[in-house]
């Protein structure tokens, strides 16, 4: 069995995460895949985290002192992932990031596709999905795409140099 530790950081966008959420638990993903969720509250005064608690009991929530920012908030999450199990992969997710139907499986043939030795990035777009606003876009600024979706370029292989697969 494969395991993704997903890390989220979040403050006050208790609308935006919880829709994150239920975008994220609506992936379809290998039987044998695993996934867990650590999410990093920092401070949050808007009923975040009671939200997530009632609506995703299973999300683990690692409350911040409200100084972490995202950049702290990810490595907590991360920490406290690290120490629960040794897991395969780990996805960081923006709470104001909707993944598109099949982005995890994707991800995961992507990095099937490179032996499991690669960084994956996600390709994000404009709320229409027509513009790439955010890696994985081509000189005409429109999207890779996979089976006719928005999804995440794997054409770039991270190697310790900045050639192209």
């Amino acid at each position: 069995m494969k395991s993704i530790a997903v890390l989220l950081t979040v403050h006050n966008r208790k609308e935006k995460t919880l829709y994150c959420l239920q975008n994220l638990f609506k992936q379809e993903v290998p039987a044998d895949y695993l996934i867990d969720v650590y999410l990093t509250d920092d401070g949050c005064t808007d009923g975040t985290p009671e939200a997530i608690r009632a609506q995703y009991p299973q999300v683990h929530i690692i409350k911040g002192n409200g100084n972490l920012f995202w950049n702290r908030g990810m490595y907590t999450a991360w920490e406290v992932a690290t120490k629960s199990q040794n897991y395969d992969f780990y996805l960081w997710l923006n709470d104001d990031t909707n993944l598109i139907e099949d982005a995890l499986k994707v991800m995961i043939e992507s990095s099937y596709k490179q032996n499991h030795q690669s960084i994956i990035v996600g390709t994000t777009t404009s709320k229409h999905k027509d513009i790439a606003t955010y890696g994985g876009y081509k000189n005409n600024k429109k999207p890779y795409t996979c089976h006719g979706t928005y999804t995440l370029s794997y054409e770039y292989k991270y190697s310790g140099s900045n050639k192209n697969k």
